[in-house]
């Protein structure tokens, strides 16, 4: 029986450092994780910022064509009305001086 007792506290030793050791290098692989989650996560957020503007950029891009677009159709009626009167007066002068 002091064979097989051996043997045990023998196996339990060796299962213990190996333990020991498969511990020790779960928790340096968990410590590099951690670094790369937090490298990964600076440049997520450095990406959100430029995407972030970028959109800001085109927003108001966007916004400044649309004021134009609105301001060069008020202008162009604005026109259109100003040459309809033009027309008409024009006509009307045009009749008159045609006819004695």
């Amino acid at each position: 029986m002091a064979l097989s007792d051996d043997i045990r506290v023998d196996a339990e030793d060796h299962h213990g450092s190996v333990s020991e050791h498969d511990l020790a290098q779960t928790l340096q692989q968990i410590a590099r994780g951690e670094k790369t989650a937090e490298a990964l996560e600076s440049n997520l957020t450095s990406l959100e910022k430029k995407i972030d503007d970028l959109l800001a950029s085109f927003e108001e891009t966007e916004r400044k064509m649309l004021q134009e677009q609105g301001q060069g159709q008020g202008q162009g009626q604005g026109q259109e009305a100003e040459e309809a009167k033009g027309k008409q007066a024009g006509t009307g002068e045009g009749k008159d001086k045609g006819k004695p």
